[in-house]
């Protein structure tokens, strides 16, 4: 995926489709990594920017993502805020061989669309709790999402 200039739209297109049947089970509560904001915020456009979709791909996941995201509320969203030489760090702690061609360049990119939607979600007053990663065991990361889970369940009990 990481190496490849094609299949990019076939990517999108299928967690577009994950998201979709999520959404077919209205009574369960659900935890999901990249949410159609971030989705159609971040990855859409870096994808664009880097060649891995055609204008017409492009403007078709834009629209797919615009129409989702009227139909689909999301309660909160979680932004796991970390810095982009830290998640390197993971990436070749892990050594996964799909990772391998991941730069900090790209991680760079992705970290400056990331904060740029997390900006603009805010301004639009969408509820997006951000937590910060550095210097934290995932025990206490673990901890502030779940705090987080019930500011966010709390907040649409609310509405």
């Amino acid at each position: 995926m990481y190496r490849h200039s094609r299949g990019a739209f076939n990517f999108q297109v299928r967690v577009w489709l994950d998201r979709c049947w999520i959404q077919e089970k209205p009574a369960a509560h659900m935890i999901m990594e990249r949410s159609p904001f971030y989705q159609a915020n971040v990855f859409v456009p870096i994808n664009a920017e880097n060649g891995r979709l055609t204008p017409d791909e492009n403007n078709m996941l834009r629209e797919m993502y615009d129409r989702s995201f009227r139909m689909w509320s999301p309660r909160g969203m979680i932004y796991l805020r970390s810095c982009p030489d830290n998640c390197l760090a993971r990436i070749k702690t892990r050594g996964r061989p799909e990772e391998a061609g991941i730069t900090a360049e790209y991680l760079q990119r992705i970290h400056a669309f990331h904060e740029t939607a997390y900006m603009h979600g805010i301004a639009m007053g969408l509820p997006i709790v951000c937590i910060e990663m550095e210097g934290k065991t995932p025990d206490a990361v673990a901890a502030e999402v779940a705090t987080a889970l019930t500011i966010l369940g709390a907040r649409s009990a609310r509405k």
